[in-house]
């Protein structure tokens, strides 16, 4: 049985989303303009991805591809994201419990470590 859980609201991980990409986007700018490369592509891509966790009907989906994609550390972040990193490298199982509003209430969705990459 797993003892290693941690639980996280829904608003948390959109609001840790939303400021790790608009951090990144915003130091993009400068490279962007001397590489010649379009950021709106990226914008796009974040825009979607965030009004998919936004929706009722796309949330848990989207919460799923995006730990699986590897946005593990732009959706948890902080102490959050030591704690799993630390038992991701010590092999340790741990389960991810997401509640969907701002309070824990009943699980909107359960990841496990096997579910959640970097």
């Amino acid at each position: 049985m797993t003892q290693n859980i941690i639980e996280v609201t829904m608003y948390t991980l959109i609001y840790n989303y939303s400021s790790s990409m608009a951090e990144m986007l915003w130091d993009m700018r400068k490279d962007n303009e001397d590489d010649g490369i379009d950021s709106r592509g990226d914008v796009k891509v974040f825009t979607k991805d965030l009004e998919q966790l936004l929706s009722p009907h796309t949330a848990k989906q989207t919460v799923r591809r995006l730990f699986s994609e590897g946005m593990t550390a732009m959706l948890v972040g902080g102490e959050i994201q030591d704690k799993l990193e630390k038992w991701e490298v010590d092999g340790a199982d741990f389960t991810l419990v997401i509640h969907e509003g701002l309070k824990f209430t009943s699980p909107f969705t359960v990841l496990t470590r096997s579910e959640i990459s970097w």
